[in-house]
């Protein structure tokens, strides 16, 4: 299998290393799988992303498109995986009954949506043995889209409305576990964006491997910091001590969310992560080397604020959690537009029925009237 370095990017094909870098562990990187691999009864397509625990990809599974994420050799990535199944079915929306399907417009998705391993499977998630190694996986709903790490380098200054609603975005999709989990690991590569029919950037963060209390960050040890991406790790964090797991607070995911929304008004990131080995980023990070200023005049001086807040050194100056990083956005520029969805099939056909029924009711009315009409003259 090829093997895939997560510091350089560079992919050996026969797990050789062969790259130019003398610390680069591309033979210790995770193995990818190639097209027509099958785990199960899914098919792998093509890669989409190599991500710190995990690998994305395109995937058919019968005759559905799918995304396939599978996690890294270890027990570490699998059981962040497993966790990220658990919260994904947690979260899972009840299906609606067929008949009012029909009735009720189709809404985007703003998590991911969880599917069985196997066709008509019970379990949240798969383990299989795949050619001598274990692997653990999740097949989610599709979705299409651009990663914002490639988006921001075709465009990395996109308008500063649609900057601060695709932040404000992943915020809302990750209410419903602000309060009860830390995420710690938001980051331009695990954000799928997308773009409705009227040009709004529609985010999707496909990386749920949340931490789930404070119990479990005093009893996980530095187990959720090593799949966390430094440039984006708030500067408490990076390097800390294993035993003070217990001081992480949410004000750290204001952080990096924040620092996503710096990177798109300033047009290139705080702190480089790309070709660069995690020590060199952690160390920028502490000692907060190439932080530009945010010189955007034309940006409301309230934005700015926000933007330095979210990115205090000093988490007790930031925004608490996400719902008031979110919060501050919102009054400044307001809701993210809503999308606009078809009408169902259900609603064309009562829309229909209901325009024969009017015309029936017009047609006896006046044929009714004509016979009264016709009888008087009589």
């Amino acid at each position: 299998m090829k093997r895939y370095c997560t510091k350089c990017g560079r992919i050996s094909e026969d797990g050789n290393r062969w790259c130019p870098e003398i610390e680069c562990p591309a033979e210790e990187g995770p193995a990818l799988l190639e097209f027509g691999d099958y785990l199960g009864d899914v098919k792998v397509v093509k890669l989409l992303r190599v991500l710190r625990s995990a690998a994305l990809y395109e995937a058919e599974h019968g005759k559905e498109k799918v995304l396939l994420k599978v996690a890294h050799s270890g027990d570490d990535a699998a059981e962040r995986l497993k966790r990220e199944a658990k919260v994904l079915a947690a979260l899972r929306p009840m299906p609606l009954p067929p008949l009012v399907r029909a009735f009720v417009p189709a809404s985007r998705p703003t998590l991911p949506v969880l599917l069985p391993p196997y066709q008509n499977s019970p379990h949240l998630y798969g383990e299989i043995t795949f050619r001598g190694e274990r692997k653990c996986f999740i097949v989610l709903q599709y979705a299409k889209g651009i990663f914002l790490t490639d988006l921001l380098i075709e465009n990395p200054q996109p308008w500063h409305e649609a900057a601060a609603w695709l932040v404000e975005d992943v915020a809302e999709a990750l209410r419903p576990v602000v309060g009860k989990a830390i995420h710690l690991c938001l980051y331009p590569d695990m954000i799928l964006v997308d773009t409705d029919s009227k040009g709004y950037y529609r985010p999707l963060p496909l990386d749920l491997g949340l931490m789930l209390g404070k119990l479990e960050a005093e009893q996980s040890s530095a187990f959720w910091l090593q799949f966390s991406n430094p440039a984006y790790t708030a500067p408490e964090l990076v390097g800390l001590d294993s035993r003070k797991l217990a001081a992480i607070h949410p004000a750290a995911d204001a952080y990096s969310l924040g620092l996503i929304l710096r990177e798109m008004l300033v047009g290139q990131p705080t702190f480089v992560s790309k070709l660069q080995r995690d020590r060199e980023v952690k160390d920028a990070v502490r000692r907060q080397r190439g932080v530009l200023s945010l010189n955007r005049p034309e940006l409301p001086k309230e934005a700015s604020a926000i933007v330095e807040k979210a990115v205090s050194l000093a988490p007790a100056e930031r925004f608490a959690d996400l719902n008031q990083f979110a919060a501050a956005l919102r009054k400044v520029f307001g809701r993210v537009p809503k999308e606009s969805v078809p009408r169902p099939v259900g609603q064309w056909v009562v829309i229909v029925v209901a325009l024969l029924i009017l015309l029936i009711l017009v047609g006896v009315l006046a044929a009714a009237a004509y016979f009264q009409i016709t009888a008087g003259r009589v």
